[in-house]
């Protein structure tokens, strides 16, 4: 059985409620491993970082989150 999902979205969450790994979710999303690590544990990154991340996760699972549905820390 899963977990429940937290109050907002996390990129963690989102992953981990899939098939796919760390890695192969940074690749799809031309992003760093390093990038989708620090948004997994809240560290903050830039805002096309997240949005080029979310994106993937929206084309891979049929979705339609924005970042304001998410929980991820931006740069200023």
């Amino acid at each position: 059985m899963s977990n429940p999902p937290p109050p907002k979205l996390t990129m963690k969450y989102m992953r981990e409620q899939s098939q796919f790994t760390r890695a192969a979710i940074a690749r799809y999303a031309r992003l760093s491993e390093e990038t989708m690590r620090k948004m997994e544990e809240g560290q903050p990154v830039s805002r096309e970082s997240a949005q080029k991340a979310l994106n993937a996760f929206n084309r891979l699972f049929n979705t339609s989150y924005s970042l304001e549905q998410i929980d991820v820390a931006l740069l200023d």
